[in-house]
């Protein structure tokens, strides 16, 4: 969830820039030469909310209904971070201005983040890359409110520089193939992500997952897990509660049903799980 608010919110801060673009009355031409001082405008203003540095290769598309980023790169201590092939923004720009930022459709299309835990329990490296501006618990984000109708997600990759175990879970060090189709509002700071299909393919150890749906919400530091309906090749999981207090010292109180689940499938991630399954194999 953390890798995800943070792909998001870099994005979030270019809309809001661009946002902030239109409503001043920027964006009023549609040359190559002002696209491109628009480009290093994005660049710089995103660059002070960033403990790193964007570069973006190239923006074109119709200004005043979508615009097109490609060859986007966030680069954190000399390495990069996230990088993306293009994205694609659809709005009206009269519902940009009125409401806060509602954007209609949003596509990442080969967005890769670059991974590294953290020593102890800090967590991911990539947390220190957005500087602080509102804060709710531990949280903190883009200070106006941001509605995304429809997100699109190809071929994406998380990439893990080092082999990361949480609460007995072995993390695959790779993911590829993400593919995902959802919605995201945002008020400060609080999120809902609504999910209409996410599926990837994780290796060492495999994992693959063919299908989730459902709605994730964080509010303080509560985490709402809502109709949540998970699907891998051997197993289908549905889960609905919420996770209080997830960050610092998490209480479940969740309802989990299944009709088909795979011990196998499930021990290539629980280390505990393969040495007891290897342990009755040889017995």
């Amino acid at each position: 969830m953390r890798v995800i608010r943070r792909l998001i919110h870099v994005v979030l801060i270019i809309l809001v820039l661009l946002v902030g673009a239109v409503g001043a009355g920027i964006v009023v031409m549609e040359t190559t030469w002002f696209k491109n001082r628009l480009r290093m405008y994005l660049v710089k203003e995103a660059n002070q909310y960033l403990n790193g540095e964007l570069t973006i290769d190239r923006l074109g598309g119709n200004l005043f209904s979508g615009v097109e980023l490609q060859k986007i790169t966030v680069v954190m201590d000399g390495r990069p971070v996230i990088t993306v092939k293009d994205i694609g923004v659809r709005y009206n720009v009269m519902e940009l201005i009125s409401h806060g930022t509602s954007v209609r459709v949003l596509r990442l299309d080969e967005p890769v983040v670059h991974l590294e835990a953290i020593g102890g329990n800090n967590g991911w490296s990539i947390s220190r890359l957005i500087k602080k501006q509102r804060q709710e618990g531990n949280r903190s984000g883009p200070g106006r409110p941001i509605t995304i109708q429809d997100i699109g997600v190809s071929n994406g990759s998380v990439v893990f520089a080092n082999q990361f175990v949480a609460g007995g879970v072995e993390i695959p060090k790779q993911v590829e193939h993400i593919d995902a189709k959802l919605a995201f509002r945002y008020e400060p700071v609080r999120f809902t992500v609504d999910l209409s299909h996410v599926s990837f393919r994780g290796s060492d150890p495999t994992f693959d997952l063919n299908s989730l749906s459902g709605s994730v919400a964080i509010k303080d530091d509560d985490l709402y897990l809502n109709k949540i309906a998970l699907r891998t090749p051997e197993s289908s999981v549905a889960i609905d509660g919420a996770i209080q207090h997830y960050s610092s010292k998490p209480a479940f109180k969740m309802q989990i049903q299944s009709d088909k689940l795979s011990v196998a499938e499930i021990g290539r991630m629980f280390r505990r799980l393969r040495t007891c399954a290897s342990s009755r194999h040889l017995s």
